[in-house]
């Protein structure tokens, strides 16, 4: 069941919300994405039943384009609250990117909102942990550091 943290939602925005984290799921492109965006951009903060948004799912998927428009948008709506949602694991969207060992991807997050580098998921990891587990480099991590400083 999807969730929105909207309350009242009508059911057309049921409807795009689900449309929009299936356009997400199955790897669309960034085009689609965009356009139900556009139309609300509110809808970014739906939920599947893990409790994943969109920006998640993006992230997971570790295409850096369709990431980085996704991120503009948020951007554009001042809504970067996004980027610290947690999904019911404690993950945020960093979370997920360095998990998955999607370099540019986590940079890009990390950039885009720094405080989700502190927070921690429900193993009490942080996505800097996450990100050495899953074989992040000295060098990534440095990157990091002297990119974003």
């Amino acid at each position: 069941m999807m969730n929105s943290s909207r309350s009242g939602s009508s059911d057309s925005n049921i409807l795009l919300g689900a449309e929009l984290l299936s356009a997400a799921r199955e790897g669309c492109g960034g085009d689609e994405i965009l356009r139900i965006l556009e139309g609300d951009p509110t809808l970014i903060h739906v939920t599947d039943p893990v409790g994943d948004t969109t920006l998640h799912i993006v992230a997971r998927a570790g295409n850096l384009e369709v990431a980085n428009q996704v991120v503009g948008l948020v951007r554009k709506y001042e809504l970067t609250e996004v980027l610290m949602e947690q999904n019911l694991q404690g993950d945020t969207p960093l979370h997920v990117a360095a998990a998955n060992r999607h370099k540019h991807v986590t940079h890009l997050l990390y950039k885009a909102e720094r405080r989700a580098g502190s927070l921690l998921n429900e193993d009490e990891a942080s996505p800097w942990g996450l990100a050495a587990e899953a074989g992040f480099s000295l060098e990534d991590f440095t990157e990091f550091i002297q990119g974003y400083t």
